[in-house]
């Protein structure tokens, strides 16, 4: 990839410089096929490396190009450059333990294409999931959705469709409200040596059924931490899952402190929201911040490493390159 301006007119090349210069983040208008240039944040490429302090971060037409420090990376003279100084660059989040509500799949039926990316925002985009795996509703029923998304009509995450079944080596961990089931500590060791991942949704655990006791509630939520600690400890890997429209409860938050509470360091938790899902289920395209990756790009306010809640201050979200939220 050369990138030398283009030595036409100075009227072009005026034009082309002052494109160089924009440091806004771009709204909904982003259209994903030009090229801009991430500057001054703290990137995490992945997992298990060191962050890159001052970093940069090209995406050409929704892939990116260049990873690196400011002094590594030449910015393409044209690009659109984002300063993100203050934040944090991570790849996209994964939400793997969705229900569609109806509410959404009627404004995928008739909602305008602003009012139905307003929904997805107010439900994924908004918390930095890039893709979602849906495990309640028929390839029927999500039809209207999905084709509104992938033809770019709405921005919003991809959404991966599994009815209610995930692929054999990834299991959700049961603790449904007056569900039956719900793994143990012995169950969670075994599921940890054979190799296969759990979805925590521990948020799951921590919501009431109508007059139920806190008490219930709080053994709930201990039974799940302390099965989700074993299975860490035994080695095993988690996909990080919420639950999200099964409950009113759409946000990372309680998810984040309820795993913090069963000693998932940060680097696990972090694989958990992107690499990890991204090779469970065969999207092995993302889930780094690598060149050459789709670009699936969540920047969020401060230092997640040293402060998990920053994961649950996301400033925008970029999906393939495009735009899908974005708080300024």
């Amino acid at each position: 990839m050369i990138w030398k301006l283009p030595v036409i007119v100075g009227l072009v090349v005026a034009i082309l410089l002052l494109a160089g210069c924009d440091d806004d983040i771009p709204g909904d208008d982003w259209e994903g096929d030009g090229v801009v240039a991430i500057m001054g944040g703290l990137v995490f490429t992945s997992p298990d490396a060191e962050p890159l302090d001052d970093g940069v971060v090209v995406v050409l037409e929704g892939i990116i190009e260049a990873v690196g420090t400011r002094g590594q990376v030449q910015i393409p003279p044209a690009a659109r450059r984002v300063d993100a100084t203050g934040l944090s660059v991570l790849p996209g989040f994964w939400n793997a333990d969705v229900w569609v509500d109806d509410e959404l799949l009627d404004a995928a039926e008739g909602g305008s294409d602003e009012e139905l990316t307003a929904a997805l925002q107010e439900r994924f985009s908004r918390f930095g999931f890039t893709t979602v795996v849906e495990t309640g509703s028929s390839a029927e029923e999500l039809a209207p959705l999905l084709d509104r998304i992938d033809g770019l009509r709405v921005s919003g995450p991809r959404i991966l469709l599994y009815g209610q079944g995930l692929p054999a080596t990834v299991q959700a961990g049961g603790w449904v409200p007056g569900g039956e089931g719900g793994m143990g500590v012995d169950d969670a060791r075994d599921l940890a040596q054979r190799g296969v991942a759990l979805i925590p949704s521990l948020t799951l655990a921590s919501v009431p059924e109508e007059g139920e006791r806190g008490e219930a509630v709080a053994d709930r939520v201990s039974t799940a931490v302390d099965a989700v600690a074993a299975f860490v400890a035994s080695g095993g890997r988690l996909v990080f899952g919420t639950g999200a429209g099964y409950i009113p409860e759409y946000g990372p938050s309680t998810e984040l402190v309820l795993l913090e509470d069963a000693g998932v360091s940060f680097e696990q938790l972090l694989a958990s929201l992107t690499l990890e899902p991204a090779l469970r289920f065969g999207h092995g395209y993302t889930g780094l911040v690598e060149p050459g990756m789709v670009a699936d790009l969540v920047l969020v306010e401060g230092d997640p490493g040293s402060d998990r809640s920053a994961l649950d201050r996301v400033v925008w979200a970029m999906r393939d390159g495009y735009t899908i939220y974005s708080s300024r």
